[in-house]
């Protein structure tokens, strides 16, 4: 579907039509160009996420789906604390139902630490990570490799697509909840909490963009 924008075609950096799979999406990203934001991509996540999946994913699919396999391996839903005791519990309540999920759907017997140990994936395991993941199309490999990138998992984007989880507000304070438990202990600073804000904007958007796409 073609996006205009003042009745003209939107293009992307590399100067390729802006076209997208849905009238869905091409409406939300004219929507973001109405807005009275300043010209240029800045503050329009949706025309951002199909300019990469037209620009960028076609010549680097296999990086990218590389990449994210390996952030499987180091999930931050693997990396638990074993202190104190309440922390520990959240981390069962809130990461370990996820966990189970993601193996349970994909057999990929994701395995937590408490320490810096990465454990590698098995091939089988991988192999078949590596084929859900050349399942999506471009702008569905864009939206989701996006997210995966601001949370620094697999497993919460995942769930949220596969429809596990609904709420990616929740989501990401699940991502965020060794974050959120020292905050709720210690306090933030404006600079990290402005950042958190940020990047669970961009979240949000980068899950919209996904199910825009269907």
């Amino acid at each position: 579907m073609q996006v205009l924008v003042d009745d003209k075609p939107l293009m992307s950096p590399a100067r390729l039509p802006l076209d997208v799979p849905t009238q869905a999406l091409a409406t939300a990203i004219a929507a973001e160009w109405s807005k009275g934001l300043k010209a240029g991509y800045e503050g329009k996540t949706l025309t951002s996420l199909a300019a990469t999946a037209i620009d960028r994913i076609p010549n680097c699919r296999d990086a990218v789906i590389m990449q994210l396999i390996r952030i499987c391996e180091n999930d931050q839903l693997l990396s638990w604390v074993d202190q104190p005791a309440e922390l520990v519990q959240m981390q069962e309540e809130q990461w370990r139902p996820l966990i189970e999920i993601v193996n349970k759907h994909l057999v990929l017997e994701p395995r937590e630490r408490t320490d810096l140990s990465i454990y590698p994936i098995h091939p089988e395991a991988e192999a078949r990570l590596k084929q859900w993941c050349e399942d999506m199309d471009d702008f569905k490999l864009s939206g989701f490799s996006y997210m995966v990138e601001l949370c620094h998992s697999f497993i919460l984007p995942y769930c949220l697509i596969s429809g596990e989880l609904t709420d990616p507000l929740q989501a990401w304070d699940r991502a965020e909840l060794h974050e959120n438990y020292q905050i709720q202990k210690w306090g933030a600073d404006a600079e990290m909490l402005d950042r958190s804000v940020k990047n669970r904007g961009e979240f949000v958007k980068c899950l919209q963009f996904f199910q825009l796409c269907k």
